[in-house]
């Protein structure tokens, strides 16, 4: 059986969980520190347009944290129920959980 695009990407990545949300959480706090300085720049300079286009990063900026943060809360807890040998099936209706 061949293995999927995704388990050779995580083979080759096969970076530790916690790892990855460190360096993720030190890239988004340094965007959010330049985005906030060009804010508060432009904001100085009156030029109010570069400065909501700014704002606008910096509130994609906090989306893209909010997923990065539920993707790892989730798998967290998907890693927790499959030690636990259980294993999750999500249909239309709801979460069903089912003996592995």
């Amino acid at each position: 059986v061949q293995p999927s695009i995704w388990e050779v990407i995580d083979e080759l990545i096969s970076v530790p969980r916690a790892t990855l949300a460190k360096i993720l959480g030190v890239a988004l706090s340094i965007l959010c520190c330049v985005s906030s300085w060009l804010i508060y720049r432009e904001v100085n300079n009156g030029r109010l347009d570069l400065a909501a286009l700014h704002g606008g990063f910096l509130l994609l900026v906090f989306g893209l944290m909010g997923s990065v943060a539920f993707v790892l809360f989730e798998a967290g807890r998907l890693e927790g129920e499959s030690a636990e040998g259980y294993v999750s099936i999500t249909d239309s209706s709801n979460l069903v959980s089912r003996p592995g």
